[in-house]
């Protein structure tokens, strides 16, 4: 077995249902010889969207499945990537950011408002229960998309768009909300997404206008913020020594949520890819492109793991992809 090392992982969420990109959506990505490798996530059918939050948790990882009828979250052995087991959610719906905290999975129910813990067995998922519910919201409908969490002082930070206005859209009614205070961290936000807290650096993007906002925790609760504006539709963000990686996806034309045209005015949509933020002079570069891959990333981790093998790769033909699926069904 090839010793194991930090390697850079993607998730590809809003994959194309049709052809080889549902099956292809999570990934290494090496950063410097700009080369990927993907990572098989078990069997796909059409109904499923691509790869939303991801985990570590004791040296186990973890993967949500996005899906409109079974959202699934799959285990995997990174030292070999061999798939252990997979649980069908049943109570969360529409399942965005996976954290740990504690020794325990947290996972945030985009469709249902709603935070559930996640019970472990053996190091597999067994069960769900319902922790935090946003105040005033229904439990079968997204009313304010909540999509992240993180937890800074042992306390639980949720990150949601907010209500809609009246034409129906999500502007910015987006909040960073401490659930234990009740007291927004930050709020007026459009789209925040992908928080990150460590060594007293708070990290979110504000997707919707391509702002990265960083903040330096100057006592237990405040904040000093600064932004960046790097462009797209910042998503996913990984916190090392020196810099940030940040996915940045393109912007999206149509809305998800409502079928409407958006977005007209905004002429640089940008694209799919990785960007570099220095943490010393704020300066940032696009480091590669990955818009031949899908449109969106959500999230980008370090996990210590193997190389994945290169034979998992798309094949020119959706036919063999689909031939190869459906014998992993069957095995």
């Amino acid at each position: 077995m090839e010793n194991l090392q930090e390697r850079l992982l993607v998730s590809f969420p809003n994959q194309k249902r049709s052809g080889v990109q549902r099956i292809f959506c999570f990934a290494n990505v090496d950063e410097n010889k700009k080369l990927i490798r993907w990572i098989r996530c078990g069997a796909t059918k059409r109904t499923d969207l691509g790869v939303s939050g991801c985990v570590v948790l004791d040296d186990i990882l973890h993967i949500v499945i996005q899906s409109k009828k079974k959202p699934k979250i799959v285990s995997i052995d990174p030292n070999n990537w061999r798939i252990l087991g997979t649980y069908f959610l049943k109570r969360a719906k529409d399942p965005h950011c996976l954290v740990t905290h504690q020794g325990k999975l947290f996972l945030a129910s985009t469709g249902n408002n709603s935070v559930y813990s996640l019970s472990i067995d053996n190091n597999l998922i067994v069960g769900e229960e319902e922790v935090w519910h946003f105040p005033d919201t229904s439990f079968d409908q997204d009313d304010v998309h909540l999509n992240g969490l993180i937890f800074i002082n042992d306390q639980m930070i949720i990150s949601a768009f907010g209500r809609r206005n009246k034409e129906g859209n999500w502007s910015k009614g987006g909040v960073l909300l401490n659930v234990v205070t009740g007291v927004p961290i930050r709020d007026h936000l459009e789209h925040p997404h992908s928080a990150q807290f460590l060594n007293g650096l708070l990290v979110f993007a504000e997707s919707n206008i391509g702002m990265i906002h960083l903040g330096r925790l100057k006592n237990k609760e405040d904040f000093d913020f600064l932004t960046i504006k790097i462009g797209g539709y910042p998503r996913g963000i990984l916190i090392r020594k020196d810099h940030l990686i940040v996915g940045q996806s393109e912007i999206r034309q149509i809305s998800k949520s409502t079928g409407i045209a958006i977005n007209a005015e905004n002429e640089d949509l940008g694209s799919c890819g990785l960007v570099q933020i220095n943490l010393k002079d704020y300066t940032f570069s696009k480091i590669i492109n990955l818009s031949t891959h899908g449109p969106e990333i959500y999230s980008v981790l370090d996990v210590k793991c193997c190389l994945p093998s290169i034979e998992h790769r798309p094949s020119s033909f959706a036919f063999f992809e689909a031939a190869k699926t459906f014998f992993q069904r069957l095995i």
